[in-house]
């Protein structure tokens, strides 16, 4: 008898010890994520200093943050010599990072034959990128990076000469992160085209949906999705910084309790099983994409073409009023008009406008002026050929 509770205790405390390692190890993933994170502001921070002319290493700066650390890992009652010596490794490697960054900036000429988009491979802005690269680019080199703003940094930086973003869906809408970084950046749209969007889950195996446990996902496709994903709430959701580094992730766990929402085209590249096919929320899921440049691009004058503007008022409604009169006076055709927040700051607004006009027409020209008149800020995004669906 004793030999039996002998035995039921270790298999329990197996069990037990089995269940705080999944758990160390789900902490210990969110490390990683977050030091990832951190990677992607560092090259933000290097391109400020870089921009304003400032030193790459700040020993103010450092010191602080490290009398801040000692402070936190005081107040969590942790090793404050070890948390030391780890934030000290993180730093020297930020400064490096940074000095890399700074070298490739200073030797790195642009490449006319490079369109940077969201990787890695399999990724929908990457299918976008091969069908552009068809029929309008021949033998482009594809730079797959990990986040919208290194895309828009890559262009606006010369690192690139051209780069691809999703600009809305017609399930999720806008892509508010993109609109702001069109915004804010020095950069500009010179084409855009519209690709349809067939969502799958994704795994290794072609399992019970109902035994996958774990479902990962950049959180387009889970706007897109989310029908669908509401039919399995024990499903855990984890989002991440592009749907193909997911078919990555899946296909390195080799577990068949996580899944990944993606592409039939992403399956292939990753030798994935498809579970169900069309779990978009609308059967038809068109994303509009956009080519950004460092130049305005003109246009032959004979095709239709779109113009993209950025404008801010203030709270006075006379001057909107003002404004939609400049329109009708110089019979100008409003093809879009919407109100986007700034994510940094919310509660400033900007208005987005695509007009059906040739930026360079003399009445186009005219009407800007005029425009220029009333508005606090105005900022010209791109004069492109209209691409219908």
């Amino acid at each position: 008898m004793f030999t039996i509770i002998k035995g039921f205790m270790a298999m329990n405390t197996t069990n037990i010890l089995k269940s705080l390692r999944k758990k160390i190890n789900l902490v210990d993933e969110s490390i990683i994520e977050l030091l990832s994170k951190r990677q992607s502001l560092i090259k933000e921070i290097a391109k400020e200093k870089i921009e304003k002319k400032l030193k790459i290493r700040d020993e103010k700066r450092e010191k602080e943050l490290l009398c801040f650390i000692e402070k936190i890992s005081k107040q969590k009652k942790l090793n404050t010599q070890l948390i030391l010596k780890i934030f000290k490794l993180i730093i020297l490697n930020s400064v490096l990072e940074q000095k890399k960054f700074l070298k490739i900036i200073s030797n790195k000429k642009i490449n006319d034959k490079t369109i940077s988009l969201l990787g890695p491979k399999g990724s929908y802005s990457y299918i976008a990128a091969l069908k552009y690269n068809k029929y309008k680019l021949k033998n482009y080199e594809l730079n797959m990076l990990s986040n919208f703003k290194e895309i828009v940094c890559a262009v606006e930086l010369n690192q690139s000469h051209y780069g691809i973003l999703p600009l809305e869906n017609t399930s999720s809408g806008d892509i508010e992160e993109v609109f702001n970084l069109l915004f804010e950046h020095d950069i500009f749209i010179i084409n855009e085209f519209y690709l349809k969007i067939e969502h799958c889950l994704l795994s290794i195996k072609t399992s019970d949906i109902h035994k996958i446990k774990n479902v990962y996902s950049h959180y387009q496709p889970l706007k897109q999705c989310n029908k669908f994903i509401q039919l399995f709430p024990h499903w855990n959701i984890k989002k991440i910084s592009s749907s193909s580094y997911g078919m990555q992730k899946i296909m390195q766990s080799n577990c068949i309790t996580n899944a990944v929402i993606g592409s039939e085209e992403g399956a292939k590249l990753y030798g994935l099983q498809i579970i169900k096919k069309n779990i978009s929320n609308q059967k038809k899921n068109i994303t509009r994409f956009i080519i950004i440049s460092k130049k305005l691009k003109k246009n032959h004058k004979n095709i239709p073409l779109k113009t993209s503007i950025v404008l801010k008022l203030d709270k006075n409604i006379n001057n909107f009023l003002e404004i939609l009169k400049i329109f009708k006076s110089y019979s100008i055709v409003i093809h879009k008009l919407q109100t986007h927040i700034n994510i940094h700051k919310p509660t400033k607004k900007f208005f987005y406008l695509e007009i059906t006009n040739d930026l360079y027409s003399n009445n186009t020209i005219k009407f800007i002026k005029e425009i220029k008149k009333i508005v606090d800020f105005i900022k010209i995004l791109g004069c492109y050929p209209i691409n219908n669906i």
